[in-house]
């Protein structure tokens, strides 16, 4: 029989497909052709059945699916740090401000978008769902750099730089929702922002808007016990039953943080088949207790993983996140433990998938899905000897990079280096805006 032609044969040290679960392969190849996996196959029989147009080892590497981060704010990122830098009071209006002027400055958000999405190539992600406010720069950035993207388009009741109401919003959030139209990498999701002092009557719109779309909600709920307190304060119920009374609990919906929750929330999750969105780093910044990590992964709650808020300081490193959920979520079982270092790596790949609708695309490396791949390569002193790949990678502080990435097939980058993004004049790009800022 002669061998099938391929556009790309990857040879890996380790491969960890997700699905199915909890399973190493130790030399194993991936064919991929036009953007998508062919199979997955021991290295010597991948010689025998495909003949590629290029063939790439990674001898050193541990290579998974792409990272899923389903929250972050990337047109916030040339900002990132800067409130920590504001000391008196009139400094901190001055930049309020400022920064309300730059959600709608083009430049800005192209750039901020650049830098974030050069960082989150680096650290491992390869689809993110960007919350902001519907700037059509976005649309253009993401499909010149290759990655996937569902744009959550914020609805505010209250006027801001962009509009004056929720209707507003919402009309240009469709509008923006129209120019995407099919395109295979992005997709457009509402995000009502805020959520505790809006209006019924702006929640009961927006409800209606995304039931005749089939949009998919992102919604902040539960971060801290101070947006409970007002919310039972103005509506008589905690945000979560308020967004149940209101017909926007369903299986499109993603609830972001859900720090706080009793025994009711939980009941509501599980029965409205949410999905919830845990930003370790982010949550453990505002609220005063731990995130229910392990509850929600008891009660069976798809949870899918963000790195949140970019203002504050966060990083837009995903693994990081990992890191800190498979911490939170673990017990002092043992085999608990061990369990958690794959439900950590599935949370951050197919149950982002899951929560953005991508499930059958994305989020695990198996035949017939897009080859949205990356590969974590090893330092041969810091993580030798390596008994648990898996382990290695969540846990470990150090000596284990992202050195390789492919979105559908394409190269993002390439033994540490961007494809689609110029370093250098990112850097220069960056240091630019920092002048204009500080002024």
């Amino acid at each position: 029989m002669q061998p099938q032609k391929i556009n790309l044969l990857i040879h890996c040290r380790w491969l960890i497909p997700v699905i199915p679960e909890n399973q190493i392969m130790e030399n194993y190849s991936i064919a991929i052709h036009e953007g998508r996996i062919v199979d997955l196959l021991p290295e010597l029989k991948a010689q025998e059945c495909f003949t590629a147009t290029k063939e790439i080892k990674l001898n050193r590497h541990i290579v998974v699916p792409g990272l899923i981060n389903t929250h972050c704010q990337s047109s916030m990122r040339l900002l990132r740090g800067r409130q920590g830098a504001i000391s008196t009071e009139l400094e901190q209006e001055k930049s309020s401000q400022a920064q309300n002027s730059l959600i709608v400055d083009s430049e800005f958000v192209r750039d901020s978008n650049l830098l974030a999405m050069a960082e989150m190539i680096k650290t491992g992600t390869t689809c993110f769902a960007d919350m902001c406010f519907p700037q059509e720069s976005l649309i253009e950035t993401v499909r010149n750099t290759g990655l996937r993207c569902q744009i959550s388009f914020m609805v505010c009741d209250s006027p801001t730089a962009f509009a004056q109401s929720a209707e507003d919003h919402m009309h240009r959030g469709l509008n923006l929702y129209d120019k995407i139209g099919e395109h295979p990498l992005l997709k457009v999701a509402c995000a009502p922002h805020d959520v505790f002092n809006m209006s019924d009557s702006a929640m009961q719109q927006i409800s209606t808007y995304v039931n005749e779309l089939d949009l998919s909600l992102h919604i902040p709920c539960h971060k801290t016990t101070y947006e409970i307190n007002q919310s039972k304060s103005k509506h008589g119920c905690r945000p979560l039953a308020r967004l149940n009374n209101l017909g926007l609990l369903s299986p499109q919906t993603r609830l972001v943080h859900m720090n706080h929750t009793n025994a009711d929330d939980m009941q509501l999750l599980k029965q409205s088949n949410v999905h919830v969105v845990q930003c370790p780093t982010s949550s453990l910044r505002a609220s005063e207790q731990l995130f229910p990590a392990y509850e929600l992964q008891q009660a069976d709650i798809n949870t899918a993983l963000g790195t949140g808020e970019i203002c504050t300081g966060n990083s837009l490193n995903l693994l990081s996140e990992v890191r800190a959920w498979a911490l939170m979520a673990t017990t002092d079982d043992t085999n608990c433990q061990l369990n958690n270092v794959y439900r950590a790596l599935q949370a951050a790949t197919i149950n982002g998938a899951k929560a953005l609708g991508w499930e059958h695309e994305i989020g695990s490396l198996e035949a017939g899905k897009c080859a949205d791949i990356i590969a974590l390569e090893i330092d041969p002193i810091l993580q030798q000897p390596l008994y648990n790949p898996q382990m290695q990678m969540i846990y470990s502080e150090s000596g284990i990079e992202v050195s390789h990435s492919w979105v559908a097939g394409q190269p993002m980058m390439l033994e540490k280096q961007l494809v689609s993004l110029n370093e250098n004049k990112l850097s220069q790009l960056a240091n630019d805006w920092h002048d204009k800022l500080v002024k």
